[in-house]
This record gives C-alpha cells, sequence and structure tokens, in this order.
C-alpha cells in the first residue's frame, strides 16, 4: 500500500458528480434522438412536423447547453485536481495542473494537448506503474478508453458543428427568430429533416465518446485511490 502524500487530494467525490452528470447528459442525448428521429420520420410520413416538437427541441437544446456547460466545469476541476495529484505520486514530465485546465481554452492546440494530458494522469495513476525516478509511466501502452474517448469527441463535435451550421445559414433558425413572419413552413421542415440526419449522427457519437469518458474517469478515480493508500 503506497503513503499517502499530504499534497493529495482524492477525486472521489468529484468524479461522482462528473460521472452523474455525464449520465444524465447521456439520457439527455437519447431524448433529443427519440425526438429529432420522430420529427424525421414524420416528415418522411406526411411532409410536416409538429411546430409543438420543433418548440419542444428548440427548449431541449438550451437545457442541453446549460447542462454541458455545467459539466465542462466541473471536468476542468477534476482535470486539475487529478492532474495534481499524479504530480504528488512523484510523476515527472508531465502537465502543470494549471496548464491541464489552460490548454482546453488554446485554439488547434486544444484539438490533441487536453488528450495528451488524459493518457499522462491515466497512466501516472495506474499504482501498478512505480515510479521510481518518475517516468516509468510513460513505458506504459496507451491507453483505448481515452483514445476512443477523445477520437469519438472530435468526431462528435465535427458532425455536430456541420449539422448547427446547415440549419443556421440555410434558414432553419428563422423559424425561431421570426416564427410569425414565415408563410413557407415546408422549407423549414425540409431543413430541420436533412440537418436531423446530422444531429441523430452526432448525438450516437457523442454517447458512444461519453460512455469512454466514464470509463476513464472512474478508472483514473479508483486508481489514485488505491495509488494514495486510501483503498487497498
Amino acid at each position: 500500500m503506497a503513503l499517502v502524500s499530504p499534497s493529495f487530494r482524492s477525486i472521489s467525490r468529484i468524479s461522482i458528480w462528473l460521472v452523474n452528470l455525464s449520465i444524465i447528459g447521456i439520457f439527455a442525448s437519447i431524448v433529443l434522438l427519440i425526438l429529432q428521429f420522430y420529427e424525421s420520420l414524420q416528415f418522411l410520413i406526411t411532409n410536416v412536423m409538429d411546430p409543438i416538437l420543433l418548440d419542444i427541441e428548440g427548449d431541449s437544446v438550451i437545457i442541453f447547453s446549460i447542462l454541458g456547460i455545467i459539466t465542462t466545469i466541473v471536468m476542468l476541476i477534476w482535470f486539475y485536481k487529478a492532474s495534481k495529484n499524479i504530480h504528488s505520486f512523484g510523476a515527472k514530465d508531465v502537465t502543470s495542473p494549471i496548464m491541464a485546465v489552460v490548454w482546453w481554452f488554446v485554439p488547434i492546440l486544444n484539438f490533441w494537448r487536453p488528450y495528451n494530458v488524459a493518457v499522462e494522469i491515466y497512466k501516472a495513476s495506474n499504482p501498478r506503474i512505480v515510479l521510481s525516478n518518475g517516468n516509468e509511466w510513460k513505458d506504459s501502452p496507451s491507453p483505448k478508453a481515452v483514445k476512443l474517448w477523445w477520437i469519438l469527441g472530435i468526431f462528435f463535435l465535427f458532425v455536430y458543428y456541420i449539422a448547427s451550421f446547415y440549419w443556421t445559414f440555410s434558414g432553419g433558425s428563422d423559424y425561431y427568430l421570426y416564427q410569425e413572419q414565415i408563410v413557407d413552413l415546408f422549407s423549414i421542415y425540409e431543413i430541420a429533416f436533412y440537418s436531423n440526419f446530422a444531429y441523430i449522427t452526432s448525438n450516437i457519437i457523442g454517447i458512444a465518446s461519453t460512455i469512454f469518458f466514464i470509463r476513464m474517469v472512474k478508472q483514473i478515480s479508483s486508481w489514485q485511490e488505491i495509488r494514495s493508500g486510501f483503498s487497498i
């Protein structure tokens, strides 16, 4: 059993929060998936969409965005604390806790630097790796869960923004801005139908990415508890 470092702080509680928020996000995505699928099916059969469902979808996207912001804040705190802990374990050549957060906001570099940070945390948290000189974690194999989380997450964002750009620049957003002035609702329904395909695809990819993210968070949290000596 490892000795507890004075600077170690358990991430068990915040990991539970992050996992629970991620699970809520999955359920929210599933609800949105069902709604978008039903709208598309309705258009295929009747060439119209229920305006009430479109309004509900618009409101759900707002709620989904708020949930995403809250989850992101908790995730950044989790990354900071998890990164700080691997420093307390004696890991060398790893990103500082501050930069573990900052990299998420640096354009272009945020496409791979946060992934590198996650890999460092994952490897250095593994209690089976003895950190004698602090660099042994580098020889550990690359974690598949982290890789799949990141790759799927990038694909999710790519497809989601394609759908959003199509919806916005094709005039779909006019439905919510100028709803009472729109005469040609068929064009709006048609735009919603095609954009829904991309949204449905992005949601499925996003759910898969979140599942791997949950696995990563739970594994790292468990390993850090064991390495610290709080758990055997």
